[in-house]
């Protein structure tokens, strides 16, 4: 598809949906600077499905059958930080492309497993899917003293059992329940139930490696 042929209209939607808007052509596609609303990544999903949509009907007119894919950074604050948003938003479009996901955008926050799953899976990616999986984990524990990510790796390996756990960690109950509900809080769901539990057992496992390799 001609990207000379869709610019004016991409320009034209991001202005009518976000008000401001940079648009450059970029590779195949386009680049699209846009404002972020702070810390609320699911307004800007919303944005940006309402974007993805029009975008949708517009390339369909320019060639009909065209496949669009949209992929999001997070926020980016300063000039400094555009490169490595860039390379968020390219990590997000692989897993677009490779999936097939042209229905809705395609946030790097959300990517949790795929990026490890659909790359290569270089060290550094290793590192950064540990650090976004347990670091809020890893930073309360080295703040408070606690033992949050000890703990939680106690309950993965007790098969999820409250009772088990506790009887590993030699706790009471109650001071369990109440270091799951700080876990829980702080990685914004259950770690034993659907995508944050696959995530969690292979950040778990990841850094695991340096330690086994040692």
């Amino acid at each position: 598809m001609p990207q000379a042929r869709l610019y004016p209209a991409v320009q034209r939607i991001c202005l009518d949906v976000a008000d401001a808007a940079a648009v450059v052509p970029w590779r195949s596609g386009f680049l699209l600077l846009l404002p972020a609303a702070p810390d609320n990544l699911a307004r800007d999903l919303d944005v940006a499905a309402d974007l993805l949509d029009r975008v949708h009907t517009a390339a369909g007119q320019v060639g009909p059958g065209a496949r669009v894919h949209l992929a999001i950074s997070s926020p980016v604050r300063t000039v400094r930080e555009l490169g490595h948003g860039l390379h968020e938003a390219d990590q997000a479009l692989e897993p677009a492309r490779r999936l097939g996901i042209a229905d809705r955008p395609l946030a790097f926050e959300h990517l949790g497993v795929y990026r490890i799953l659909l790359d290569g899976g270089g060290s550094q990616h290793r590192r950064d899917f540990v650090e976004d999986a347990l670091g809020p984990l890893d930073r309360y524990d080295a703040e408070r003293g606690t033992q949050l990510v000890p703990t939680l790796r106690a309950y993965v390996q007790a098969d999820y059992n409250a009772n088990e756990t506790a009887r590993r960690l030699h706790v009471h109950a109650n001071t369990l329940a109440y270091r799951l509900r700080t876990i829980r809080r702080l990685l914004g769901g259950d770690p034993a139930r659907g995508d944050l539990r696959l995530t969690v057992e292979l950040a778990l496992k990841l850094s695991d490696l340096p330690r086994l390799s040692g």
